[in-house]
């Protein structure tokens, strides 16, 4: 059956169009370029279809719109320019299209003679492992590039043993402070908040505004956002 497209496929006239236009605008060629003097013949001949090509394409997409449209609204027996040139209409299958061994009376089972029954039995069992066949194979296919997806998809997630280890934290110059005092202010905590990534516990403000500054531990340089910050409540007592 045919089918709207024409005999040249749809992405071939599409990348003609483009690169037609491309090199028209390029190389500023118009339907005056074929006026130019000292033009060989197939210049002349290669500057009119690159002036030409844009419009013939408009008008022919135009032209197949208007017939799709039209078959649309039951107005034409034709829904496309080139099915109307080859004189090929599109209308339903009835039985009077179908093969005469479809659609001819069926005999009754028991009515039928030995060769007979022999020949429905052969065309069932032929129908059957045909349909069988192609359902496999539809099966089999999926599940095979369903192996391979699964295969590829766990041997691509990364493995936490294959991670390099990392390098150990930075010596810091915290030795006498003491552990009330925040490491950033140097002052007595106050609101005191711990840092997840690192363990060190700053004063709320401070450690806020240098995550949102730096992202990173003052202490350690660990990478950290405002995520890993746990606020702690602790006994005065």
């Amino acid at each position: 059956m045919l089918t709207s497209s024409d005999d040249v496929p749809e992405w071939l006239k599409d990348h003609t169009y483009t690169i037609s236009t491309l090199w028209a605008d390029i190389n500023n060629i118009g339907i005056h370029s074929i006026f130019i003097k000292n033009l060989t013949v197939k210049q002349r001949l290669v500057y009119f279809y690159l002036s030409v090509y844009p419009y013939v394409h408009t008008t022919w997409e135009a032209l197949s719109l208007i017939y799709m449209l039209a078959y649309m609204l039951q107005r034409s027996r034709w829904h496309h320019p080139s099915m109307h040139l080859s004189g090929t209409e599109l209308s339903r299958l009835d039985s009077d299209d179908m093969p005469g061994s479809t659609f001819k009376s069926q005999i009754p089972w028991s009515q039928l003679s030995f060769p007979g029954k022999l020949a429905q039995l052969t065309t069932w069992l032929t129908n059957s492992t045909a349909m069988c066949l192609s359902t496999s194979l539809s099966v089999g296919i999926f599940f095979l590039q369903f192996l391979e997806w699964w295969y590829e998809s766990d041997s691509s997630a990364p493995s936490l043993t294959a991670l390099p280890v990392p390098s150990p934290p930075k010596t810091t110059n915290l030795h006498g402070v003491r552990p009330n005092v925040c490491p950033l202010c140097m002052q007595i905590r106050t609101n005191s908040t711990v840092l997840s990534v690192s363990g060190y516990v700053f004063c709320f403000p401070c450690i806020m505004s240098h995550i949102g500054q730096k992202h990173c531990c003052p202490v350690t340089g660990y990478p950290a956002n405002e995520d890993h910050l746990i606020k702690l409540y602790e006994d005065d007592t």
